[in-house]
């Protein structure tokens, strides 16, 4: 993501971690809850927005960061995300944990793949060839821009 609206929002860690294992995935399930519609969906990026409490400049710097993203990413991305979130276990919510990662931002090769490990369970998402958060942290740069 273009670096002036990127230092105004959450970095790759950030975005990713919000998906971790323990309370952070079940705030993000808390989070996925509140703002999906009547068919499951949510706008792409409001979910960062919700569980980093985005508000003002902030919050408009990362909404115009994830327009950057094509339609079909956007949902390709978003599919991944609430599948992790809604899986259920025996018809009690378990939802699994995920991680997103970015590489080559600047390729003309571009593409988004999910894998997933039973180990665990996980799924990790490699956003290729888009643009990219920051990879400094959220909260050493919050408020200073």
């Amino acid at each position: 993501m273009a670096d002036d609206l990127a230092r105004q929002h959450p970095g790759q860690d950030d975005v990713s971690d919000q998906f971790k294992a323990g309370q952070n995935l079940t705030d993000a399930l808390g989070a996925y809850k509140a703002i999906k519609d009547s068919g499951g969906d949510y706008t792409f990026g409001a979910l960062t927005t919700r569980y980093y409490h985005l508000r003002g400049t902030e919050k408009q710097a990362w909404e115009d960061g994830v327009r950057l993203y094509p339609d079909d990413v956007q949902k390709e991305i978003k599919r991944h995300i609430i599948h992790a979130l809604t899986h259920k276990e025996n018809g009690q919510e378990k939802p699994i944990p995920l991680s997103i990662s970015w590489k080559d931002p600047l390729s003309p090769q571009q593409f988004v793949s999910c894998t997933y490990d039973p180990s665990g369970p996980s799924y990790a998402i490699l956003i290729h060839g888009f643009p990219a958060p920051l990879t400094s942290r959220f909260a050493e740069r919050r408020g200073k821009y």
